[in-house]
């Protein structure tokens, strides 16, 4: 075995390879009285070796050293630690924690959730992929949603020691025939299609199908109020401060602090808001 020599930093040690220096982290912890080791070679510079370091003396100090010691830690296990670890740092809404929780549930646990995260091959995973694509029939940019929500975790795993690297990286996703969704449409097929949601629709909501015409997403428009809706004499406008979803009825922010925003309405808008 390569002989390894103290550095001037605690838990670092270098060794020499044909490569040239490598570094070495070993940082001894104890979990629930039963003490272990992290032990990792490689690192090619000591800036690098010392980050990992830095990395777990924190999941020690936040007690999150657990998943490291568990070799076997399921695809499940992890996705439970990675969305605590997300909450807590308010990094999801409940509105994205309810749509990710939902993606998955039912595109990834079914499938690979008793997996061991060290034991999800490519080859398997594209498998599946091909199989949503083409046996279920689900959207291009569906399955592209359910791959970026894996390759999260698994990254995330890499990050925290848990895997050596992340084997489903660059994965393409393609469905053969599929063509590209033509987002735009023409001034007659919008002027046909609002003539007839006039026609049909209640008032309040022909205003709000009308209102996302200026750019409103669908919560802000759930969360405009009397008072966010400004009458002046050089005309109408709202103001974007509050968005209401299914998550948060009673309201919240908007999606980010540039979203609160002053919109100038059309005389047609400002009449359907009177």
């Amino acid at each position: 075995m390569t002989k390894r020599m103290k550095t001037n930093y605690p838990n670092i040690y270098k060794y020499e390879t044909k490569k040239g220096t490598r570094y070495q982290v070993r940082r001894a912890y104890v979990i629930n009285g039963v003490p272990g080791e992290f032990d990792k070679s490689g690192f090619k510079t000591m800036t690098a070796a010392r980050a990992k370091l830095r990395e777990i003396e924190e999941f020690i100090e936040n007690e999150e050293f657990g998943m490291i010691s568990n070799p076997n830690i399921t695809l499940d296990e992890y996705y439970q630690k990675y969305k605590e670890k997300r909450i807590f740092r308010k990094e999801w809404t409940a509105d994205s924690l309810s749509s990710i929780d939902s993606h998955y549930r039912n595109h990834l646990s079914n499938r690979f959730g008793q997996t061991p995260l060290k034991k999800i091959d490519r080859h398997s995973y594209e498998l599946c992929l091909n199989e949503m694509l083409h046996v279920e029939g689900l959207a291009e940019e569906s399955v592209k949603t359910y791959h970026h929500l894996m390759c999260a975790i698994l990254n995330d795993a890499v990050r925290c020691g848990v895997l050596e690297r992340n084997r489903l990286s660059y994965v393409k996703i393609r469905k053969e025939g599929a063509k590209p969704k033509t987002k735009n449409i023409d001034l007659a097929n919008y002027n046909l299609f609002m003539d007839k949601a006039k026609e049909i629709l209640t008032k309040q909501n022909y205003a709000m199908l009308y209102l996302t015409t200026f750019g409103l997403r669908r919560g802000e428009i759930m969360g405009l109020t009397q008072k966010n809706v400004v009458f002046r004499p050089d005309g109408t406008f709202i103001r974007v401060l509050l968005t209401r979803t299914l998550k948060r009825p009673d309201g919240k922010g908007t999606k980010t602090p540039s979203s609160e925003r002053m919109i100038a309405l059309t005389e047609e808008a400002a009449a359907l808001l009177e």
